[in-house]
């Protein structure tokens, strides 16, 4: 027993060695992937912390017992340490599983979500000069993990951060009427943080009026996180939109300063995917703007509806003076969707949409680029049977007095093209699925309408 305990200290001593020799590698090299702040982390967990300490109390017992006591002198404590060697040396496989795990990079993003999640909470009891900093800085972390998984390629992981953010500004918004009027002002230190260091006082001051510097923060991160991930990483960029939407809406009624930031989102995301030469980012883009746009508008929020509809306008013609005549026809399209949306129900809105939509083929009126001009066609005739199908018919002669304009050849065939297909869904892989060629048999029933109507101003041009 003697000789037993005696040769365990060296082993405990030399596993314990060994196990903090590997993990000291292993959390330090997650910690260079991801995020600097891991390794503090992992020294701060109160499991990691137990273990350790059990390895060490267990080497210095079996050291003590084997120096007081002597050979044929077994006692209760030398099973005691016995026990404890069994159980230290048991415990090294779940160990290393848990270490493992908390390296993960998925509970990284978790911990980290949480710690700030807990932050927020705790300044709604009391909230002193520093605690805006603290938050900040754990919302950063976020970001320097999101950060190193576009450089790596890592999908999931970017989809994760992306969620995160999002989830801790829903977090926020539940809390934020709870929170001290401290807490809404950018205080000094928070000035020095990365996301604000570069605004001048002006925008500063917006921010300080709306009381929105946590909102304008994470807001700011999605934007950098779209400019990061086109066009390598699609998927992430399409999430990206899809919880600027969802925040949008959810903050439509409560607080206006952040819609208004998601609003800008979006506006700044366009801008991102036109200079980045991505139009199927865009495509997907304008999708959840539209979607977004239609809401407000069901919703009562008319100015922010309209004000996407004006947006869409604008970035139809810097796409098409980037040489992107795609995002055009898609922008025509998306307006001829919220013209249909507001028929029924607002068609106070419809000499708006009208507008916006019979402009923006206004730049590029000529025989050479005609085939960028016949998908804007297109969604103009479609327009047109929306208006026929309501009844409107003073709106809809708008619409075709424009088409007029065209040659008679090239508008009678879109005209067949939209009579002639049959399939609501594309025929390859997108976002969207739709088929923008595709009239729902209520509105191709129109089409005769939109010929005859045709006709007869020509003719009535032609006097």
């Amino acid at each position: 027993m003697y000789e037993a305990i005696s040769n365990t200290a060296e082993v405990v001593a030399a596993v314990l060695g060994i196990a903090v020799t590997v993990v000291a590698i292993i959390v330090e090299l997650a910690a260079t992937r991801f995020n600097h702040r891991i390794t503090s982390m992992f020294a701060r967990e109160p499991v990691n912390i137990g273990v350790l300490s059990f390895f060490v109390a267990t080497t210095v017992l079996c050291v003590w017992v084997s120096a007081t006591t002597s050979e044929g002198n077994a006692t209760l404590l030398h099973g005691l340490t016995l026990g404890m060697v069994t159980v230290a040396l048991l415990a090294l496989l779940p160990y290393f599983a848990y270490v493992f795990s908390f390296i993960s990079p998925l509970n990284i993003i978790a911990r980290i979500q949480r710690q700030a999640e807990q932050q927020l909470d705790a300044c709604t009891k009391q909230h002193g000069g520093d605690q805006q900093l603290q938050v900040a800085r754990t919302v950063d972390e976020l970001q320097d993990v999101l950060r190193s998984a576009i450089d790596g390629g890592d999908r999931d992981i970017a989809m994760r951060c992306i969620d995160a953010l999002t989830d801790l500004l829903t977090h926020y918004e539940a809390l934020r009427s709870r929170l001290p009027d401290s807490w809404h002002t950018a205080g000094a230190q928070l000035r020095t943080d990365p996301d604000f260091v570069s605004l001048e006082d002006a925008a500063l001051a917006r921010i300080a009026q709306n009381s929105s510097w946590f909102e304008y923060k994470l807001v700011s991160q999605l934007h950098a996180a779209m400019d990061l991930v086109i066009p390598q990483l699609r998927d992430v960029a399409n999430l990206i939109a899809i919880r600027t939407r969802e925040i949008a809406l959810g903050a439509a009624a409560s607080n206006p300063a952040l819609l208004s930031l998601c609003l800008t989102g979006f506006n700044s995301y366009l801008r991102t995917t036109i200079r980045a030469q991505d139009p199927r980012t865009a495509y997907y883009v304008l999708s959840q703007y539209r979607q977004t746009a239609e809401a407000l508008l069901q919703q009562g929020e008319d100015r922010y509806g309209l004000d996407i509809v004006r947006r869409l306008q604008y970035y139809a013609g810097i796409s098409f003076g980037a040489g992107q005549p795609f995002i055009l026809e898609v922008c025509a399209y998306d307006i001829v969707q919220l013209l249909q949306i507001c028929m029924p129900a607002k068609p106070q809105h419809a000499d708006h949409l009208l507008d916006a939509l019979l402009d923006l083929d206004r730049p590029f009126r000529t025989d050479e680029q005609a085939a960028t001009a016949a998908g804007v066609r297109r969604a103009q005739i479609r327009a047109a049977t929306v208006l026929l199908h309501a009844g409107d018919t003073q709106r809809a002669d708008r619409v075709i007095i424009d088409l007029a304009n065209e040659t008679q050849l090239s508008i009678a065939h879109l005209i067949d093209e939209l009579g002639a297909e049959e399939e609501a869904e594309y025929w390859e892989l997108t976002p969207r699925g739709v088929n923008f060629a595709y009239l729902e048999p209520e509105l191709r029933q129109q089409l005769d309408q939109v010929r005859a109507r045709l006709a007869t101003i020509r003719s009535s041009s032609a006097r």
